[in-house]
């Protein structure tokens, strides 16, 4: 097959898209690569003619598609939209991909209420993502039961996947030093927590923190933003709509893990409250607006975790964050090139992952980096992990910060066990978890619903034994 990428400049989400890049490459495909900063700087030097350079662009991208026979064209988050626009054809306002048939596959790193900084939700409505030429990679089912139930995304083009990684990229050391650390951790910018209450600080020095405790207090916090945001609903309908939100505020506090369209569900069998969550959930802007502040109560976990766990074990990190409005004294060592973040991993007998607060279930790509690197992964129980790696096997996992701790010395006293679960995460990302596998299931899925192609008869497996 051959495969045009619109690559993305930036710092890990354009390292993880090459890696997705390699992978297909290990498959056998041809691979093309369109680098879509010289547009973008285009774009911003001359700002009133962006109309006009996306119609250019666009005319270019298509004569070259069709000429040279590129099968399938792949961007991340929705790149191509936002670069290209929309075009007019047969008198219908559609994407470059509807006009000349040409399947788009759009990888989700985020939400897409979340991406490209919430530009696209209006096409939500609009019926834009109905496409049966573009398809999406999403990470989870929830996910995924929001982008078809609620925003208009086309069932058939949907398709909840794992992540992958480059077993070229992350690996295990070839002259690993011995361990500095008990725990790494990988923190972000979006973990700076830059206030936390006195109810968190006095909650984190405890042997038994109360989350229920701290998750309540914030909820108190989110209902005037909820207040505010039920005002856009008129007078007639509001009150039921406001109780709609208090019921989604009520479940993140007690079943966090519950996927947003499944609570929908349930506040459905409500006769009352049948048509508001209608209404609310047809307000495409105000129903992410009201989501994204209720999911923030649980933005406090990923910092609260780490600050927690340093309390017991030598803990190291990298990236952006400072926890030290937490009394954590641990430092970060600062931003770590992306090829080179195997390496801290591998100074520590486990890594952590703390799923972040935006996605009710699945998993992010951090559990998979970590076990490629050889070390044994620690991550807070969701749904769907089990399905990834097996609990207490390949895996080590946990309902509550104690559990985590009891586990986390149990493993420390025994090196043994400790490497045997390393050895057996490891192997099953090479096996499941790699780039190459998941693309091979994606450009399966793809050309099934297209009709395009049959099953790529690379074999994915082999494709990763060979990088290796």
């Amino acid at each position: 097959m051959r495969l045009l990428f619109l690559l993305q400049p930036g710092t890990n989400s354009r390292s993880i898209f090459q890696d997705l890049i390699a992978g297909c490459r290990a498959l056998g495909h041809d691979v093309l690569i369109f680098e879509l900063e010289p547009i973008w700087s285009l774009s911003q030097r001359a700002p009133q003619q962006r109309t006009a350079v996306q119609g250019d662009i666009s005319r270019m991208l298509a004569t070259f598609i069709q000429n040279n026979k590129i099968d399938l064209t792949i961007g991340m988050w929705a790149n191509a939209l936002t670069t290209l626009g929309l075009v007019n054809h047969n008198g219908k306002v559609v994407t470059l991909f509807d006009a000349i048939e040409h399947p788009h596959l759009m990888i989700w790193l985020d939400s897409p209420e979340r991406a490209n900084d919430g530009s696209i939700v209006p096409l939500f409505g609009a019926g834009v993502m109905k496409s049966p030429w573009l398809f999406h990679f999403i990470n989870n089912t929830g996910t995924a039961a929001e982008m078809t139930e609620l925003f208009g995304f086309n069932p058939d083009t949907v398709l909840p996947s794992r992540y992958g990684i480059n077993p070229e990229v992350f690996c295990p050391q070839p002259d690993a030093a011995s361990k500095r650390y008990d725990i790494m951790f990988s923190a972000g910018g979006g973990d700076r927590w830059q206030t936390p209450t006195p109810l968190m600080l006095d909650q984190v020095k405890s042997d038994e923190p109360d989350l229920d405790a701290i998750r309540t207090e914030l909820a108190k916090q989110v209902n005037p933003k909820l207040d505010v945001i039920s005002q856009n609903f008129d007078a007639a309908t509001r009150p039921a709509v406001r109780e709609v939100m208090t019921q989604l505020m009520t479940m993140q506090v007690e079943r966090r893990d519950m996927p947003m369209v499944d609570r929908l569900n349930l506040i459905r069998r409500d006769d009352s409250l049948t048509g508001a969550v209608t209404t609310f959930t047809s307000r495409h802007n105000l129903y992410v607006q009201a989501t994204q502040a209720i999911r923030s109560i649980e933005h406090f976990a990923r910092a609260f975790s780490f600050v927690y766990l340093s309390r017991f074990f030598n803990c190291g990190m990298f990236g952006s964050a400072d926890f030290s409005a937490w009394g954590c004294e641990v430092k970060s060592a600062g931003f770590v090139d992306y090829d080179k973040q195997a390496a801290v991993y591998d100074q520590a007998h486990l890594g952590l992952s703390v799923m972040r607060w935006q996605d009710e279930v699945g998993i992010h790509i951090k559990p998979m980096e970590i076990a490629a690197s050889g070390v044994a992964p620690l991550a807070w129980s969701r749904r769907g992990l089990g399905d990834l790696y097996t609990p207490g096997k390949e895996i080590v996992t946990y309902e509550g910060l104690s559990e985590a701790r009891e586990k986390v010395s149990a493993l420390l006293a025994d090196p043994t066990g400790l490497s045997a679960l390393a050895e057996s995460a490891y192997q099953r990302t090479l096996r499941d978890h790699t780039w190459s596998s998941v693309c091979a299931e994606l450009l399966s899925k793809i050309g099934a619903v297209t009709g395009r192609w049959n099953s790529p008869a690379s074999d994915a497996a082999s494709a990763d034994s060979k990088a290796a």
